[in-house]
């Protein structure tokens, strides 16, 4: 008989504030879901009276990892040898992994963070994985599980508005080397994140208009795509400015926390004076009009060119066959946080996926936001000296 279990659906939301005294807020919120699912990474029964039986599986594969230079490791794992050795020492400081005296041998620090970028950064399945790694596959899920965890948990530190001034000088100076358009700090959209069909009541909420079903993810980043705000595990169906307005950004925009500055977002946006929109396109658009979507366009692409560095490097994101949502978004937070620390050390992969198909399509703006387009307006003076 199948066993009921209680299947939670996340959505983790990191942001955190910036005001006058450098003061940090994040904002999490959980909505949990009951459905009956079938658990596909553990077994449904344990038979006591058979005896263990002897797999075999690669037992050097640690060895090859230490042998590789940094091209080959990059090749592998996505990023430098440098950048996962820090992600092994924040593992070994704040002592993540359990510690035990008995039972079978304790997986170390550097073996745990290479089981888990693994596994983000290609579509191995536990078997494989643990086949790869030398551990069991209960051991690879629980170890990849843990890893993900601690990385959704120091998401506050690696995924922040940036609080000091100079920092907002320096995102608001690269986004008007882009196209000249003072006062950016920063891009938003949203993309899709590919999952199985949901195994609960409501699953036609997150089928999109492409009839996939995903989870969204939003996201609002600087001039290095680094990502600034997250906010994701809605269904797939919702369109963009309903996301937006149920993240936690909307009210912190509507309560000023940009001050004088705003965001770059695509038309599916509504226009206010702390997010601009292109102008929408019905064919009376003036030659000022089309010049300022061109400019607007080519500074707001970066957040395009984040999702797909995003989605390049780790490879999971494009599609995941877990029916665990909640893991599911957590892997997504998990994957956002190594995406920062690798920009932090300026490590780069060397192409970008197209992946504008998969950004969530444009619309009509929702009616339950007021537009206010005094802000786009006062930009398009600035700019050519006249309405």
């Amino acid at each position: 008989m199948d066993q009921q279990r209680i299947k939670e659906q996340v959505i983790t939301e990191c942001f955190i504030n910036s005001d006058s005294d450098g003061g940090d807020e994040t904002d999490s919120h959980f909505v949990f879901e009951t459905s009956s699912s079938e658990d596909s990474d553990t077994d449904s029964s344990c038979e006591f009276d058979k005896p263990r039986r002897q797999l075999h599986r690669v037992t050097n594969y640690l060895s090859t990892i230490e042998a590789y230079d940094e091209e080959e490791f990059k090749e592998h794992f996505r990023m430098r040898p440098s950048t996962c050795e820090y992600i092994i020492a924040k593992v070994e400081e704040d002592k993540v992994l359990p510690d035990h005296k008995f039972g079978r041998e304790k997986v170390s620090a550097n073996r745990a963070v290479y089981m888990t970028i693994w596994y983000l950064s290609n579509s191995n399945s536990y078997r494989e994985v643990s086949d790869k790694f030398d551990v069991s596959k209960s051991t690879a899920h629980h170890i990849i599980t843990t890893v993900v965890k601690y990385l959704v948990s120091q998401s506050r530190d690696y995924i922040c508005f940036p609080h000091s001034p100079a920092a907002k000088h320096k995102i608001k100076q690269d986004f008007y080397n882009l196209q000249g358009i003072n006062g950016i700090i920063g891009a938003i959209d949203g993309t899709h994140i590919k999952i199985k069909r949901p195994n609960t009541q409501h699953y036609h909420m997150y089928c999109n208009r492409k009839g996939d079903y995903s989870i969204l993810m939003q996201a609002m980043c600087d001039p290095q795509k680094r990502f600034l705000d997250l906010f994701c595990g809605e269904a797939g169906s919702m369109h963009d400015a309903r996301l937006l307005k149920k993240s936690s950004l909307y009210d912190k925009g509507q309560n000023g926390i940009f001050g004088t500055d705003f965001l770059l977002g695509d038309s599916a946006y509504p226009c206010l004076n702390w997010l601009i929109p292109p102008f929408r396109d019905n064919g009376n658009l003036s030659a000022n009009q089309r010049t300022f979507n061109h400019r607007h366009s080519s500074s707001r692409v970066i957040i395009e060119n984040a999702f797909g560095l995003l989605k390049g490097r780790f490879r999971r994101l494009r599609m995941f066959e877990n029916d665990n949502i909640t893991f599911v978004v957590q892997c997504c937070v998990a994957a956002a946080v190594l995406h920062n620390i690798c920009i932090n050390f300026d490590d780069l992969i060397d192409y970008e996926m197209e992946l504008i198909d998969e950004v969530i399509s444009e619309d009509h703006v929702g009616s339950e936001i007021t537009i206010n387009t005094t802000r786009r307006d006062l930009i398009m003076q600035e700019m050519f000296g006249h309405l």
